[in-house]
């Protein structure tokens, strides 16, 4: 991979018939240039991106490198690898493979398998199911087999007993810290084909997309401590260094953005609505703020900025829940509807009057809670869903939505409603609270805008006028523009900043408006 990075830098390197033929597959990595053919069984018409996309895997495949897919939410990762391993199934190369997913994404790989691959079998690992399917892997039986991160790390010793023919991970970023044990189990299970999935191979430093790019091909970056030093803990990532760094990931990495292919979905629009406090709540927000702050910079001048990163997010995190639902909040006592539920209750009941459906995501379940309360009172039909409704019941949640007749609400945690699912029944989005990764909430956003949706969505952001989430925006921005330095293919207006993620104290002070 270092001699192909250095080639494509112009550098000419001789070297035998194999290297030329090595070269020429290379440039030609899924480009498309042959016809590809899928079994008759397939249930899909494929797009012509999409068409690329299996070209490019296959391509990888025979090259024995590694995939990292990485287009944006909504555009089909799922049904392109399924055509992927159908097309081994057909040919009779697919051997043993492991899809390892999250746990609410099981029921989804099932019902794409069941709708666009039938003759691909999935079977779900399960504790019970655990002495069958080793008996069946141990024969040498050709399966894919699909388990949740958490039973990986459950099984480790198991799943290492097998060397599977193709490696799986779905909504890779569950794998962007090298250091978790969900990490390390991932690093240790071998194959002869891997694949990360995700449309967010970087939320807040390269460090993540180090360890994706690390668990595919082991050592193509270097060795970690390196990588560190030059693109994580350090205050400038040179033009010169990023080129070299987007030539070596070039062949592993397949990015398509919605604006490539905008032909092919219909248009989203965002509006970012500022609301004003309320008296009583700008009372208690203010009160926050000011007692936070004379805590923080005496301790800061006891301990020093970097023993103070748990008391920073505490603060903000309680001028969060101020913004939205100061009745969240310990100790306080606040019995009115807070200004952001009022305004969203307003906007709901017209949306679902009219007969359309929206999606709500908020990031506190006690604000959930509250405006589920609100939205019933109200009379407008709302299903709910976050990390304490058990994993059988969500699929229930998310049919009965689906198979609504008239307008209604979904009310998520971002968290559990932001990945994987496909809710093109809601052509409305509400983001309650901005988050601090653009990746993040583009992800929640999408459940809704992508393919198969055929009406305009609307996403509303709703935002507290002189508070704090005025400025998370412009800590958003510089994520941002970290993000597209790597992933976009010219960055002739992208600036490349510091590369570290810890919040300083400066940080802080922006955000609670402190000069």
């Amino acid at each position: 991979m270092d001699l192909l990075a250095l080639r494509a830098s112009g550098i000419a390197i001789r070297g035998d018939e194999e290297w030329n033929q090595l070269c020429k597959f290379y440039d030609n990595l899924g480009a498309g240039s042959r016809e590809l053919n899928l079994p008759k069984s397939m249930k899909a018409e494929l797009k012509p991106y999409q068409s690329r996309g299996v070209q490019w895997l296959q391509d990888l495949y025979k090259l024995r490198l590694g995939a990292l897919l990485a287009d944006d939410m909504g555009l089909g990762k799922t049904l392109q690898t399924l055509a992927f391993l159908d097309d081994l199934r057909d040919k009779n190369e697919l051997g043993q493979v492991l899809i390892v997913v999250p746990s609410s994404l099981i029921f989804n790989w099932q019902y794409e398998t069941e709708k666009f691959t039938p003759q691909l079998e999935l079977t779900v690992f399960s504790n019970k199911d655990c002495d069958s399917i080793g008996r069946r892997l141990g024969a040498k039986e050709q399966m894919v087999v699909i388990s949740t991160y958490g039973l990986l790390l459950e099984h480790e010793a198991f799943m290492n007993q097998y060397k599977w023919k193709i490696l799986i991970f779905d909504e890779a970023q569950n794998l962007k810290n090298i250091t978790t044990k969900r990490t390390s189990a991932a690093r240790s299970l071998t194959a002869q084909f891997k694949i990360c999935l995700t449309g967010t191979p970087m939320e807040n430093h390269y460090g993540e997309f180090y360890s994706l790019v690390d668990i595919l091909v082991p050592g193509s970056l270097g060795k970690i401590d390196d990588f560190r030093r030059q693109f994580v803990n350090t205050e400038m990532v040179t033009r010169e260094e990023m080129d070299d760094l987007k030539l070596k990931i070039k062949p592993l990495l397949l990015r398509r953005t919605k604006k490539e292919i905008l032909d092919q979905l219909p248009e989203k629009q965002e509006t970012k609505v500022s609301i004003a406090f309320e008296e009583r709540q700008k009372e208690i927000y203010r009160d926050i703020a000011l007692s936070y702050n004379q805590r923080l910079q005496e301790a800061i001048a006891i301990q020093g900025e970097a023993s103070v990163q748990l008391q920073m997010l505490t603060a903000l995190l309680r001028l969060r829940q101020a913004c939205s639902d100061p009745a969240a909040l310990p100790n306080v006592r606040y019995d009115r509807v807070p200004p952001k539920l009022e305004t969203l209750l307003e906007s709901v009941q017209e949306i679902v009057e009219s007969g359309e459906s929206a999606l709500v995501f908020t990031q506190f379940l006690q604000t959930l809670e509250h405006t589920a309360l609100i939205l019933k009172a109200a009379q407008v039909p709302v299903y709910i869903l976050h990390g304490g409704v058990p994993t059988k019941q969500r699929q229930k949640v998310l049919s009965d939505f689906n198979a609504d007749s008239g307008g209604a609400v979904l009310l998520m945690t971002l968290k559990t409603g932001g990945v994987g699912l496909n809710l093109t029944k809601a052509s409305y989005v509400f983001h309650l609270e901005p988050w601090w990764n653009p990746s993040v909430e583009n992800q929640a956003t999408d459940r809704a805008h992508r393919l198969g949706q055929n009406k305009a969505v609307q996403v509303f952001r709703y935002i507290m006028h002189e508070s704090l989430e005025e400025k998370i925006e412009l800590l958003k921005d510089r994520k941002d523009r970290k993000f597209q330095s790597l992933f976009t293919e010219t960055e002739k207006d992208v600036e490349i900043g510091s590369a570290g993620s810890a919040l300083s104290k400066s940080d802080f002070d922006l955000l609670l408006g402190i000069k």
